[in-house]
């Protein structure tokens, strides 16, 4: 009997090895299609006569792919019943910031404020509302423009004691107050007059000279007060519909063996064909065995039932693989790769209690010589692969991309270039604005761009990831931030959908951006669609210029790049 449990086991386990490619091609072949839906959860009554599947699908999913066939499953024929909906509503809320901006007559705070209310209601793109909550430190004002007037102005000029009524003794022009006058008119009086033949004749004059001109003046004809508005947006949002697949089920027969009378073998018991998987025929074979007659001791009937059993198993498991091969798995369309891991972003083990840094190879800096300017300062020299260097810089050509060295400055370097609104710890030498701590505002954003040409007025945060361009207009981390060359990149679709519209910008259009160093403009020098991997644009050129990156829609092998010099 231990021999022959033993054979079992044996038999069994080989069999369960080589059937899941048979089990696989026959799940492959049943499934239809991506449309096909399945359960997250599936419970069965105790005494099998109830099968419930729930399927929990997203409000786009279509649940025409919920299966509905009968099928057998642990002695029992199932068959659908009942099919239940229930939509599960999701509370969605998070932090928003909203700025706005309004016109101003005045600039003193007194008048400003009164235009800005304590609380405003909003109501994103997205569709969630909320009251928010002014925030005074970031109130601002600045001069919306600047009108000019013209007016009249004349002077008279005397120029006695002439010896006659000639304009030839009168300048034409006169300066007065900076201003240039053009001589209108001349009254002439005597001064003295001679005795000739009888006659008082006059011979010595006063020239009365009055002169005109124009001057004009600038006065400022308004302001732009801006501000930012903070607190928390939330909707009901139908995040999942439930359904609740009910099956009936009914007992399947037993089919009890027969014994064949010239071979003296059971026939007409389970078939692995049919049950699919060893433990559906194992069981099978014991309920035979348990409905059919025994001999005295038990034992010879059972080996011949265990036997048979298992050479059918056996075969039918070598027999199915040959299908494993029927089905196939379709990679979707189109998809949007991500960048190469090796630039990406670095989550550490701490859970981002210390910053996120790549602290690989691709990262590692080969020093400076010694005694070079540079030689001890932080983050200089060159890289040990700059192939994958960060940020996607280079040194010199690689193949199918144009990519340069854009490096920061090193500490002894001096261009001449020095902002002066610096502040804290942050380096403006040789055009170069590095980002620290105190450069941030309190909303953890590192400025704002706007661009009236297309409507567009957008935060901008640190880095490009996606979280980052979720968010607002991202910074490339080894550009500048106020001196020299700052790039910046941005969505161009969806509902973060900010840099939509560079593409239509024309030469000439003004770009502003604004940083805790100072506000400052710049103009469109050029529109472009470059290669993805471009990242010339950002070579530094000694001037004050700003970048701005977007996807270009349905080519991912290209990029709108957008150019402007400071103004």
């Amino acid at each position: 009997m231990k021999r022959v449990m033993t054979l079992c086991v044996l038999v069994l386990t080989l069999t369960m090895a080589l059937c899941p490619a048979a089990l696989a091609a026959d799940l492959g072949s049943a499934a239809t299609a991506a449309q096909v839906c399945y359960p997250t959860s599936i419970s069965r009554s105790e005494d099998g006569t109830e099968l419930k599947k729930i399927y929990d699908l997203g409000p786009e999913d279509d649940p025409a792919g919920i299966p509905r066939s009968d099928f057998e499953q642990d002695g029992f024929h199932y068959t659908l019943t009942d099919l239940l909906k229930q939509e599960l509503p999701e509370n969605e809320s998070r932090q928003h910031t909203e700025t706005v901006s309004l016109p101003s007559k005045n600039k003193d705070m007194e008048s400003v404020l009164a235009l800005l209310p304590a609380e405003k209601e909003f109501v994103t793109d997205d569709g969630l509302t909320g009251i928010l909550s002014l925030d005074l430190s970031t109130v601002r004002v600045e001069v919306a423009g600047y009108g000019s007037s013209t007016k009249e102005v004349s002077a008279t000029r005397s120029y006695p004691n002439l010896a006659g009524q000639d304009t030839q003794y009168i300048p034409k022009t006169i300066e007065e107050d900076g201003r240039t006058l053009t001589l209108q008119t001349v009254n002439w009086q005597t001064d003295n007059t001679a005795n000739m033949d009888g006659y008082a004749v006059g011979d010595r004059f006063t020239a009365v000279a009055t002169y005109t001109g124009t001057a004009t003046s600038s006065y400022v004809k308004g302001y732009t007060v801006t501000a930012d508005y903070t607190g928390t947006v939330s909707r009901i949002a139908l995040n999942k519909v439930r359904y609740v697949a009910i099956f009936e089920g009914t007992p399947l027969e037993p089919i009890l063996p027969t014994e064949d009378e010239s071979t003296g073998q059971l026939v007409g018991h389970c078939s692995p064909l049919r049950y699919r998987s060893p433990s559906r025929c194992r069981n099978r074979c014991r309920s035979i065995y348990e409905a059919s007659p025994r001999d005295n001791g038990g034992g010879e009937r059972m080996k011949r039932v265990i036997s048979t059993c298992l050479t059918l198993c056996l075969s039918a498991a070598l027999a199915l693989p040959a299908s494993a091969l029927d089905y196939s798995i379709d990679a979707p369309g189109n998809p949007d790769y991500g960048d190469p891991t090796s630039i990406e972003v670095v989550h550490t083990a701490d859970g981002g209690a210390m910053k996120n840094e790549d602290i690989s190879k691709n990262a590692a800096l080969i020093p400076p010589s010694f005694g070079s300017p540079s030689a001890d300062a932080l983050g200089t020299g060159t890289y040990l692969t700059p192939n994958l260097a960060p940020g996607g810089m280079a040194v010199g050509t690689i193949s199918g991309g144009n990519m340069p060295i854009v490096f920061p400055p090193t500490s002894g370097e001096n261009t001449g270039n020095t902002s002066s609104g610096s502040s804290g710890g942050s380096s403006t030498s040789g055009g170069y604005t590095y980002v620290t701590d105190d450069l941030y505002y309190s909303g953890g954003y590192l400025g704002t761009l706007k661009i009236s040409a297309i409507g567009l007025s957008v935060k901008i945060y640190q880095g490009t990831g996606s979280s980052t361009l979720a968010k607002g207009a991202g910074h490339f981390t080894d550009t500048s931030i106020w001196d020299g060359t700052v790039a910046l990149a941005g969505h161009n679709r969806g509902v973060n959908n900010h840099f939509g519209k560079i593409h239509t910008l024309e030469i000439g259009d003004k770009i502003t951006l604004t940083t805790k160093l100072g506000t400052r403009t710049y103009k469109v020098t050029s529109v472009s669609k470059v290669s993805e991997t471009d990242r010339s644009a950002m070579t530094p050129t000694g001037e004050d210029r700003i970048v701005l990156y977007t996807c270009v829609m349905n080519q991912s092998a290209y990029r709108w790049c957008v150019q402007a010099t400071a103004v």
